[in-house]
């Protein structure tokens, strides 16, 4: 899954901060992998381009809790220019 991003159904963003937004994208990809059949837990990697790297813890927390890969490589977090 690509280009998940923090709109809402109504299609406004969800939240200004990196947090809030994190949250949406996590829930998008939950709600689309329970459409196919899937789980978090069977998410073998994880990409998220953020646009500040001073963003990243806060991006993090929110995906450690929804996305359990504990047992696999961290997810990557690279700074789009």
């Amino acid at each position: 899954m690509s280009g998940t991003t923090a709109f809402g159904p109504d299609g406004e963003m969800t939240a200004d901060d990196a947090f809030g937004q994190t949250q949406q994208i996590l829930r998008t990809i939950v709600v689309a992998l329970a459409e196919a059949g899937a789980k978090p837990e069977d998410v073998v990697r994880t990409v998220m381009y953020v646009t500040d790297i001073a963003d990243a813890m806060e991006v993090g927390r929110p995906m450690a809790r929804s996305l359990p890969i504990s047992a696999r490589p961290p997810p990557w977090l690279p700074s789009a220019p």
